[in-house]
């Protein structure tokens, strides 16, 4: 049973007692129907263990050259759009968690599995429920990402600053997917929960796939004598100081930085800081902390350097 049907049953439910209160014992025929209805729905409750949470429900549909009306869509681009609709989905979820690489496999993929459900009408499309739900409370790692791309939708439209803290790999499957949509000349919606993200129009599309290409993200590497002032192990974020400019800064600490919680035992300590510096066009640039050395005073030909595997 699925929260729909359970919602139904619940519903129907309230709808025979309701029947029931107002149907006079003369009418026996009658409430013998409704007596024996509700002893089934009833049952079928009874019989169910509401789970602790229920499986992300979101319903992405289509519009465009590829659908025909409310009679079908081309099962060629449909069957794309949905997988790259899906890798996109494993990638911001992934990318929420500070271990997502540029390559290789997405950690901990098997959480972010998604089902086809239910066709959804308007114009076409589908309904896609999370395949292996966790049965305890809070949200789940395909909430989680399918939260991210609406939030990445709506970013790319708006140009908003925040889309260049987004890891480049999530980005990209995302341009992937919204390529497939453009080259077949398709608008889509998103709904999720209490919002619904909407393409005004292919031109629209075409601009945001333009936007997100991966030439149109500047990536550079620097290094600056500075010192962290905080670091937050939820979230892998960290505040420092350029020493040079007097300007206080933040970013995320890569996850090839496997032990930044070390971080908190250098705080104010003269450091060389390892940075990479990310911005979308003209965006504000984002830093991503891959490295630093810590530079002993007493015993200056001793460096500490904190990298890929941890310490040399």
């Amino acid at each position: 049973m699925n929260r729909r049907e359970y919602e139904w049953l619940v519903a129907e439910l309230g709808e025979l007692d309701d029947l029931l209160a107002t149907t006079p014992p003369s009418a026996v025929i009658d409430r013998m129907s409704l007596e024996s209805r509700r002893t089934e729905v009833s049952e079928q409750l009874d019989g169910y263990t509401v789970p602790a949470r229920w499986p992300a429900v979101a319903r992405l549909t289509f519009d465009g050259g590829p659908v025909a009306g409310r009679r079908g869509i081309d099962a060629g681009f449909a069957a794309r759009a949905v997988g790259e609709f899906s890798k996109a989905v494993a990638s911001a979820g992934a990318s929420l968690s500070g271990f997502l690489e540029m390559k290789g496999p997405i950690p901990n993929r098997e959480q972010y599995g998604l089902l086809i459900t239910n066709v959804a009408l308007g114009s076409f499309g589908f309904e896609i429920e999370e395949a292996a739900p966790l049965n305890k409370p809070g949200p789940s790692p395909v909430e989680m990402g399918i939260e991210q791309v609406q939030t990445l939708l709506k970013s790319s439209v708006e140009l908003a600053d925040t889309i260049v803290d987004v890891h480049p790999r999530a980005l990209a499957d995302l341009h992937g997917f919204l390529k497939i949509v453009a080259d077949n000349r398709a608008v889509f919606s998103l709904a999720f929960k209490d919002y619904v993200f909407r393409f005004r129009d292919l031109e629209q599309v075409q601009q945001c796939v333009a936007d997100l290409n991966p030439n149109n993200i500047q990536e550079t590497e620097n290094e600056f004598d500075g010192r962290f002032v905080g670091y937050l192990p939820d979230g892998r974020r960290a505040e420092f100081v350029n020493n040079q400019t007097g300007d206080i800064l933040s970013g995320r600490v890569a996850s090839s930085v496997r032990n930044a919680d070390a971080i908190n035992d250098r705080l104010e300590q003269d450091l060389r800081i390892r940075v990479r510096v990310r911005r979308v066009k003209d965006g504000k640039p984002v830093y991503t902390i891959i490295g630093y050395n810590v530079l002993e005073s007493l015993h200056p030909s001793r460096v500490l350097l904190f990298h890929d595997g941890g310490r040399e």
